[in-house]
Formats: structure tokens, sequence, C-alpha cells
């Protein structure tokens, strides 16, 4: 007795040719298998069905007797549809994947190209505070003096240099000034800045653990901006560098972004968040304005990396 077939498709084959057509879709599977999965190298769930498509095929050929021959007629029918919508599935995916890296290359070539024209060129610039740096530094001088605000001062970009390299970007070229209480940093890509907050606030939270009092702690603010920004590295006489020239919109908008933040935070705008990869932008909240001098209005999101100090607890 013929089975039943799956979904009510009817067959394109006849009975008595249904172990040939069965044949015909084994070896075209074993043909196409590698070039399909080859295709679908980066799309699981497609490789999944492909798995499931070869083990269902694989128990059929097991069904040699006459009576089954209608029902892999039908089957090996359902199959090779399946299989066809598969192959297209995969093709349009490849096509589509091929198309973002051309993108992608014709963008770096473009932004090279950029680089060796123009000084002038996007850069993801990061802006940091660190909190009640008037407090902790009066605190250290009243007690012992001028010195200790220096050791405080090179414990702060201890913490940014440690982070810098974390992210294996070059200190020199990366680290364009620095505060006191703060420093401003300049990435070739948002993934760097990102990373690059994330570990200074965790680098802050472990030298916290130990330590309970509020001036003995240090809690930090990240603000991050993407935008065309021009970076000089004049020479002194004796040929050695002196400090960056530095100009651009996008510095003023992460000073802007980290006044915005609360201890623990990174503010990140929009255009630097759409450069981040897409696992990465899930970290950050919903779009929201932040409001700069003036009329500014500035799109951005938040990332909450650590707790806030305890003086911001509480706070909206």
């Amino acid at each position: 007795m013929a089975k039943s077939v799956p979904g009510g498709l009817e067959p394109i084959v006849s009975e008595k040719d249904g172990p040939k057509a069965g044949a015909e879709f084994s070896r075209m599977l074993r043909e196409t298998a590698a070039t399909a999965e080859l295709k679908a190298a980066d799309f699981g769930l497609l490789r999944q069905r492909l798995r499931e498509l070869q083990m269902e095929f694989a128990k059929l050929k097991w069904r040699k007797t006459q009576d089954d021959a209608g029902f892999l007629a039908h089957a090996s029918s359902y199959l090779k549809q399946e299989y066809d919508v598969l192959l297209r599935s995969t093709s349009d995916l490849a096509q589509t994947k091929s198309e973002i890296e051309n993108t992608e290359q014709a963008i770096q070539e473009l932004f090279n190209e950029l680089q060796d024209v123009e000084p002038t060129a996007i850069r993801i610039i990061v802006e940091l505070d660190m909190a009640r740096y008037s407090d902790i530094a009066k605190a250290l001088q009243d007690k012992s003096g001028a010195r200790e605000v220096m050791k405080l001062n090179r414990q702060i970009k201890k913490f940014v240099t440690d982070a810098i390299q974390s992210v294996d970007t070059p200190v020199k070229k990366t680290l364009l000034k620095t505060s006191g209480d703060g420093a401003i940093l300049a990435f070739a890509e948002s993934r760097q800045a990102s990373l690059f907050g994330e570990i200074l606030h965790k680098i802050a939270q472990a030298h916290n653990r130990t330590r309970r009092r509020d001036l003995d702690q240090r809690h930090f603010r990240v603000g991050i901006a993407a935008g065309g920004v021009i970076l000089d590295f004049p020479k002194s006489d004796d040929g050695e560098e002196s400090s960056v020239d530095m100009a651009g919109m996008a510095i003023s908008n992460a000073v802007r972004l980290e006044a915005a933040c609360r201890t623990g935070e990174v503010l990140i705008d929009a255009g630097a968040w759409a450069m981040l990869p897409d696992r990465e932008k899930k970290l950050y909240g919903s779009e929201e304005i932040v409001r700069g001098k003036r009329k500014e209005r500035i799109s951005a999101h938040r990332r909450r990396v650590v707790p806030p100090a305890p003086w911001d607890r509480g706070k909206a």
C-alpha cells in the first residue's frame, strides 16, 4: 500500500519511476551539497535545513519495497522542491554577502584615499572625565601636599593607557590630550572606542572594590562622537612631536555627551553607534536627544557599563 504524501503534494513522476527519481535526486544532492554548504557558510539556519534534507533522504533510501515506490516518488518530488528553494535562498544570501563585502571594501579604499589627500578624516573621538576630581585632589593636597595630586594624575593616565592598550591601538597616536581629570582620544573604529569605554570603567571598578570611602574611589564618564576631524602633530625644532593640534565638531560633541553621562556610563552619538557591529549596538539603549549649548541637539545611545558612583545612585 502506497503511503500518504506529506502536504498532499501530487507526484511529478509515476509510481513505477519512484526509485529512479529517488536515485536521481540522491545524485543531485551529492553533487551540489558541497557547493550549497559553501555558499551558506555564514547562514546557520540554511545549513541546518540542508542537513535535515540529507537525513530525510538518507532514511528514504532504505524504503526499497515496491509498496513504497509511490511514497518515494512523492517524497523525492517534495524534497527536490525544498532543495531548489534552499539553493535559491543560499544563492541570494551569498550575493547579498558579496555586495556587503564589496561595499565595505570600497568604503575603506575611499577612506584611505581621503586620508592621503586631505588630513580631515572620520574619527571616533572619546572624551572622558573622572568624577569629583577637584574634591579628591584638594583632599590629597591638604593632607599630603601637591605631590599626591601628581600621583593622582599619573594614576588616571595609567588607567587610560591600560585601556587603550587593551583594544590593541597605539597609545601615542590615540591619546591626544590629557587634563589631569580626563583625556581626549581618537580611534579609527567605533568598536575600539566603545570597547575602550567599557574597559576603562571596569579598570576603575576593580580599583574601587577594596576602597570604601567615596574620595578613595575612581569613577568615570565617557562620551563618544564620530565626525570629520583634523589632527596635526607638529614637530619642534629638534624634530620631536609636540602636543597635537585638533579641530572638528566631533570633539565638542564628545565633550557634551560626556557631560550628560552619569558615572559608569558611556554615551555614544548616533553616527558612531551606527558604525558598531550589530551585536555591540544591542549593548546600548534606544536613541535619545542630548541638548548642548544654545539649540544643539545630539542624537545618542546610552550604556551603563558598571554601577554608578555612590553619590550618583538614585538619580534618574
